[in-house]
């Protein structure tokens, strides 16, 4: 049995500048989903194993509030979080944060929770069933009440549609029981990947520390 070679995380966004792919266009959805919050007044955000962030940075560099809002950025690859930082002191967005580390430990996100926003893009599709709901359970930690969760999921790191509708419904399921509301409907391009918005309706919760959400697989 072939064994599939280490998936380089910073080559891995090239795709992001391919006009029709797959990523690109998930990432329109996900920035569409982001811009929406920002307009609702989203002033605090955290991006849990955000890669170079081309899904929040854009956004807080051409948004009216955007220079405004405080932000975390999460990644552990040290070449797509330098990428991160370099942009974001490009374009002098002195509210972002960048730290290079376990994006599954609650230690890394003390001091920035509950947020208004925390971005789950990209994650959901690497870790087992018990690991998401474990991410979602501190999910409820991580978002203040009223604030909201941005979660996508990709078809190319799952085996076909049948597994991403079936992850999707997972997703929702495991944010209602940690008290979440769906937000609208799901973006969803056929047979390449999901994209949603749930609300917190439930009541603070304190983060801490010490405590694995996920392990990347």
């Amino acid at each position: 049995m072939s064994v599939a070679p280490p998936i380089d995380w910073y080559r891995w966004h090239d795709d992001y500048d391919e006009l029709e792919s797959s990523s690109s266009h998930r990432l329109a959805a996900v920035q569409e989903r982001i811009a929406a919050e920002l307009d609702r007044g989203a002033r605090t955000v955290v991006s849990v194993a955000a890669g170079q962030s081309r899904d929040l940075l854009p956004l807080l560099i051409r948004h009216p509030r955007g220079r405004s809002v405080r932000a975390l950025v999460v990644e552990s690859d040290e070449r797509n979080a330098e990428f991160a930082e370099g942009a974001a002191e490009g374009a002098g967005l002195t509210g972002l944060e960048v730290v290079t580390g376990d994006a599954g430990v609650s230690d890394v996100y003390l001091g920035h929770a509950p947020a208004d926003l925390v971005l789950v893009c990209g994650l959901f599709e690497h870790v087992g069933p018990a690991d998401r709901r474990r991410t979602t359970d501190a999910l409820a930690r991580l978002v203040a009440p009223g604030g909201s969760v941005v979660w996508a999921v990709q078809a190319t790191a799952l085996e076909g549609a049948d597994v991403l509708d079936a992850t999707s419904a997972g997703i929702r399921a495991d944010l209602a029981a940690a008290g979440f509301a769906a937000d609208g409907p799901l973006t969803v391009g056929p047979a390449e990947f999901v994209v949603g918005t749930e609300r917190r309706t439930g009541a603070a919760l304190p983060l801490e520390a010490g405590t694995r959400l996920f392990t990347w697989r």
